[in-house]
């Protein structure tokens, strides 16, 4: 997955520690996300499904909804990008997150092994409310459920957002908590510099990260090709150490 950033001390942190921020859904900044209405989509959900609510699920949904809330709330999303980043949808992603150009894009591939051990859940976000209905229509009332029917409903809860961002193409990491989370360095297998970025900052960060570790990741920059005026490719880059 890819992650866009500005150049600046908080991405020079972030690579020297190999730590990556996770967020509080209340810091996201898109209308609704992570802020949906429980109530209403259980409702909602059950219509789908050609259900309605009784008296006796009503009850026991108010005070499951509670606890879902209260758990989602606590929890930290580390967002990333699996589309492309060139063609048309990069269009997109340098000027809104790759500070319009001047910053880079940096390519993880992180283990299923870290996802299971460490993460509530793991999906690509859905641009419709479909997997929140299936995860809602999935809970038995019959008695209280699992943690586990729960972690299916927050992560479903924390990647579903609106059709007007699917061209982020989307997948989230879903934590516990909000914070900083280690990763190994050798899941950073990329950095992109963005067409702005002068050749000798793509020097400095060459340098900072062949010295903090960083063995196996390589380098690569946005340019435009001799084959149209408006496209842009990427090649791989060979900076002195």
């Amino acid at each position: 997955g890819h992650k866009f950033k500005p150049i600046g001390t908080r991405l020079w942190d972030m690579l020297r520690t190999s730590e990556v921020y996770f967020a509080s859904p209340q810091d996201l900044n898109a209308p609704f996300d992570c802020q949906l209405d429980l109530a209403k989509a259980f409702k909602l959900a059950l219509e789908s499904a050609g259900r309605q609510m009784t008296d006796s699920e009503g009850r026991r949904w108010r005070a499951m909804a509670a606890d879902i809330n209260r758990r989602a709330r606590t929890c930290g999303v580390f967002s990333l990008s699996h589309g492309a980043i060139v063609g048309d949808q990069s269009h997109l992603f340098w000027p809104h997150y790759g500070d319009s150009h001047r910053g880079v894009c940096l390519s993880y591939c992180i283990p299923h092994s870290f996802v299971r051990a460490q993460m509530i859940g793991m999906a690509p976000v859905e641009y419709n409310t479909n997997k929140l209905f299936t995860a809602l229509n999935k809970l038995s009332f019959a008695t209280k459920p699992p943690f586990a029917d729960i972690e299916q409903v927050i992560t479903a809860l924390l990647t579903t957002k609106s059709s007007a961002w699917s061209y982020e193409q989307e997948f989230r990491l879903v934590a516990a908590e909000p914070g900083l989370k280690k990763f190994q360095r050798e899941w950073l297998i990329q950095i992109c510099f963005g067409l702005r970025v002068p050749d000798g900052v793509k020097q400095t960060a060459v340098t900072s990260l062949r010295k903090w570790g960083y063995d196996d990741c390589t380098f690569a920059e946005v340019y435009v090709p001799e084959t149209g005026l408006l496209d842009l490719a990427i090649r791989e880059i060979e900076v002195a150490v």
